[in-house]
């Protein structure tokens, strides 16, 4: 049984007692009320997906458009294209968000305007906010359009602290949704000790690496729901059945671990301790990495069985193996949209989309994957 339904899961009643009798004859009386987003206020929450992000001179974007899936979204492209800047603006949103939405205040629009520069700074790590504005020019436009409300912003070469942004256009109430994002290096094999070292000394570690260490540390939960737990058994299955943490006061030596496995006994412990559910919005930077061709086919079967049932992931990749993978399972889950990314010869970043791998106007890897093909060929001929 979830532990945390939806507003959708409850019959809702305005200002009303509701009485629950149950079969040992035990009454309840349980008073719900709404906020002004007709919002239950105890015991249920609405859970939020990123439908499409605008940016607009920001890092390597010019004038761009996202337009994503609610299942799993995969961004390709050659290095230093702004796949990673992709993940990591879209992360940072929703963590300022959340900031906001924790404090439950009135004042949402001025507190957006102090933590969304300050998230971004943690996040990406520039010396000062402006230096994320494109070629030195003059203001960045982004706007992030969740499926309950937008939130547009700009800043220019003199933001400091505070970034502009429509008043009009931020709700009273905002809704925190849950996240997480996996780097592309491991941290379980080294968390436990991160999280006091991040917070005393300089590091040259973003604050993701920090968010995730704490979701790390916390511990297994007693029962979770089913699909969740399906998927669990999968991932322990390529553990052999064995979570990569402490247990029974016993430390397993983890960096003795192929990296490969330590990635997928993260993914196995978020799920076991409830933070990566399907309410969950995914972040995660290369996913294939250090893995074997065997071990990306599982976790491919992981990630789309993850989207199926409610998670919105979204990541970058190199790997041809991997997006033939999700080609051969659409049939599980057909919620899966491509994002090519591409420098024209001006040097502005092109985008292209699509929800078929073979709508996207070109495909780098796809490219070289069939030069390498010919040369091969050519070499034992």
């Amino acid at each position: 049984m979830d532990s945390t339904p939806t507003c959708d899961d409850i019959i809702l009643y305005y200002k009303k007692l509701v009485i629950v009798l149950d079969n040992d004859k035990n009454v309840y009386v349980i008073v719900i009320f709404f906020n002004e987003s007709a919002k239950v206020t105890g015991g249920c929450y609405k859970i939020m997906r990123i439908e499409s992000l605008s940016i607009e001179i920001f890092t390597i974007f010019g004038k761009n458009q996202f337009n994503f899936s609610n299942g799993l979204n995969i961004v390709i492209g050659e290095n230093d294209t702004g796949k990673s800047h992709l993940l990591r603006l879209l992360y940072s949103l929703i963590e300022s968000n959340n900031l906001v939405a924790q404090q439950k205040a009135d004042n949402n629009s001025y507190l957006l305007q102090k933590s969304l520069p300050q998230k971004l700074i943690d996040i990406f790590k520039p010396e000062k906010l402006a230096h994320l504005i494109k070629n030195g020019q003059n203001k960045s436009h982004i706007n992030i359009d969740f499926s309950e409300y937008n939130i547009p912003f700009n800043f220019t070469q003199k933001t400091k602290i505070q970034v502009n942004i429509d008043k009009n256009k931020v709700p009273a109430r905002l809704i925190k949704q849950d996240s997480l994002f996996i780097p592309t290096k491991e941290m379980l094999s080294f968390y436990d000790g991160f999280m006091s070292l991040y917070l005393t000394r300089q590091l040259p570690f973003d604050e993701i690496y920090y968010h995730l260490a704490k979701t790390l540390g916390l511990l297994v939960l007693k029962d979770i729901s089913s699909p969740e737990k399906q998927i669990l058994k999968s991932l322990e299955t390529l553990l052999n059945g064995k979570l990569l943490l402490p247990q029974n006061g016993n430390k397993l030596e983890i960096s003795l671990v192929a990296e490969g496995m330590r990635k997928i006994g993260t993914l196995s412990h978020l799920i076991a301790n409830g933070s990566l559910n399907k309410n969950t919005i995914l972040f995660w930077d290369e996913p294939e990495s250090n893995l074997n061709p065997k071990l990306i086919r599982k976790l491919a079967k992981v990630l789309v069985d993850l989207s199926s049932i409610g998670v919105q992931i979204f990541i970058n990749t190199h790997s041809l193996f991997l997006i033939k993978e999700f080609e051969i399972l659409r049939e599980i889950n057909t919620q899966i949209k491509y994002f090519s990314l591409g420098i024209e010869v001006e040097n502005n970043l092109r985008v292209s989309q699509s929800e078929d791998i073979e709508g996207l106007d070109d495909l780098v890897i796809l490219d070289e994957n069939l030069d390498q093909s010919d040369r091969f060929m050519k070499k034992i001929n």
